[in-house]
């Protein structure tokens, strides 16, 4: 297991270092790691996250879908 690939994994992903968000079928991830590899800046991530949403909901006045959401089945 390539851990340092960040995604980047060339046996999985045909161009791995393009960022493509609508990549077809992409393996299923732990963002934040889990047990002993827990990530040190999954808190901090967490909460730059929160202050982002509050400044985008300020100044994104009257926000709306551009269609409708994909639906993705839990795995």
């Amino acid at each position: 297991v390539n851990t340092y690939a960040a995604n980047r994994d060339a046996t999985i992903y045909d161009e791995p270092a393009r960022f493509d968000i609508a990549r077809k079928a992409p393996p299923p991830i732990l963002t934040f790691g889990g047990g002993a590899h827990y990530c040190l800046g999954a808190n901090l991530a967490r909460r730059e996250l929160s202050e982002a949403f509050k400044i985008l909901s300020r100044r994104l006045t009257n926000p709306r879908r551009a269609g409708s959401p994909p639906w993705k089945p839990l795995l």
